[in-house]
């Protein structure tokens, strides 16, 4: 699938869960601003002052099947919340309202896409790719970062 192709696939998506979401509310919405500028191991992000969202075409380009089931419409979601809910939190129960009832969607916070980058690290149950921003913070800052699910710190691995 080419660039182009995708990228239309996710406006498209975006384009079909505000629809949803204005016949679920009776309420016209103004339609985001797309962009496929994100870098690094975020597969997507809403900008709610400037009524737009932000995908990371290398993720959408290697795992298409998986990011185009819920990615666009996650980042849909928040800015529909925002618009209806005034103090609604991220992934608060107005964000899991919207995904599971209005786009019929799994609300599932975080993707967990195969992301490689040149920075591995390991913990005591997994592999994981870290961006540069958090290796610099590790290799020159002397921070430190735990895994969320065996909480053992995580340790630079030879490629």
């Amino acid at each position: 699938m080419t660039e182009i192709e995708i990228i239309h696939q996710c406006e498209s998506k975006i384009a079909e869960a505000f629809e949803k979401a204005e016949k679920y509310y009776n309420k016209k919405f103004d339609r985001p601003r797309v962009v496929f500028t994100l870098k690094g191991l975020a597969a997507g992000r809403a900008y709610y002052s400037e009524n737009k969202i932000s995908l990371n075409l290398k993720i959408a380009k290697d795992n298409f099947d998986e990011f185009i089931k819920d990615t666009p419409q996650h980042e849909a979601a928040h800015l529909i919340v925002n618009k209806i809910y005034s103090s609604a939190t991220a992934h608060g129960r107005e964000w899991k309202h919207v995904m599971e009832n209005v786009l019929n969607i799994p609300a599932k916070r975080c993707h967990n896409y195969a992301v490689k980058t040149p920075y591995k690290y390991k913990c005591g149950c997994r592999e994981l790719y870290l961006t540069k921003r958090m290796h610099n913070n590790i290799s020159q800052r002397g921070k430190h970062y735990k895994c969320n699910f065996c909480s053992q710190r995580l340790t630079f691995s030879f490629l």
